[in-house]
C-alpha cells in the first residue's frame, strides 16, 4: 500500500472507543495516514480525545448526521485515497489494507461486506434489527451493485467522485455514493462485530432518513 491514504472517522461521543480503533489502524497501516476525525460536536469531549491521539479534527457546526461527517471528511481529505470507518470497533482495521489494495489495483470502491462468502456478523442483534437490516437491503437492492450498502467500512479513490451530486442523508452514505456514480467496485469479506462501547445511533428517525433517502434515489433512477 503506497499510495496516500485518509482514514476518515465520523464521530458522535466515541471517547470511549476512538483510542482503540486509532491504536489498529497505526497498527495496521502502514505509511503513516492521515487520521481524520469529523465530530458532530460531540458533548463527551470525543474532539479533545482525537486531538490527543494526533488525529486531525474536523468539529462539525450545523445539521448533525454521519453521511454528511463522511461528504465532509472526504472532501477535506489529504490522501488520494479515504478509508471510512466506525469509531465504535464493529470494523476490523485490519482489513484496511486489503480495501486500499483494490482501489490501488484499479478499483474505484473497496467495501468490507458481511454478505460475501467469508463476510459474517458477529453481534448479538435481536431478531427486530435482524429483520429491519435484512428488508433495509433488500429495499436497496434495485440501486446498487453491492451485496452489503449498508455498510460503513470502504475505501474510495477521491478523483471518482463528484461530491456535488451526492445528497447526504443520515447514516448510509455508502449506499449514496454508489447509486448516484457508475464506479468499478470490489467486495472484500469482513467480520462486522458488534461495538465495544458507547451507544448505538439507530433509532426512529434514522429509519426515517433512511426511507427519505430510498425514495430520493428511487426518483432519480425513475426521472
Amino acid at each position: 500500500m503506497t499510495a496516500p491514504c485518509t482514514i476518515v472517522i465520523p464521530t458522535f461521543n466515541e471517547r470511549e472507543t476512538l483510542p482503540g480503533l486509532c491504536a489498529a489502524v497505526r497498527e495496521h497501516v502502514v505509511g503513516n495516514p492521515q487520521l481524520l476525525v469529523v465530530d458532530d460536536q460531540s458533548p463527551d469531549g470525543t474532539a479533545d480525545v482525537a486531538r490527543a491521539l494526533g488525529c486531525d479534527v474536523i468539529v462539525r457546526t450545523g445539521q448533525r448526521g454521519l453521511a454528511l461527517s463522511v461528504v465532509e471528511g472526504i472532501a477535506r481529505a489529504k490522501g488520494q485515497i479515504a478509508v471510512v470507518i466506525d469509531a465504535d470497533g464493529s470494523h476490523p482495521a485490519a482489513v484496511i489494507p486489503e480495501l486500499v489494495d483494490a482501489v490501488q489495483g484499479g478499483m474505484d470502491l473497496a467495501v468490507g461486506s458481511r454478505h460475501v462468502p467469508g463476510g459474517r456478523i458477529d453481534a448479538d442483534w435481536p431478531l427486530r434489527r435482524r429483520l429491519l437490516s435484512g428488508m433495509a437491503q433488500l429495499a436497496a437492492k434495485p440501486l446498487t451493485q453491492l451485496s452489503d450498502p449498508m455498510s460503513g467500512f470502504f475505501a474510495v479513490r477521491v478523483s471518482a467522485l463528484d461530491l456535488e451530486r451526492l445528497r447526504p442523508r443520515g447514516y448510509k452514505i455508502l449506499l449514496e455514493i454508489d447509486a448516484r456514480h457508475d464506479l468499478s467496485v470490489a467486495e472484500v469479506p469482513i467480520e462486522f462485530r458488534d461495538r465495544t462501547g458507547g451507544d448505538s445511533k439507530l433509532n426512529v428517525r434514522v429509519q426515517l432518513d433512511y426511507l427519505r433517502q430510498l425514495g430520493s434515489l428511487y426518483r432519480g433512477l425513475l426521472l
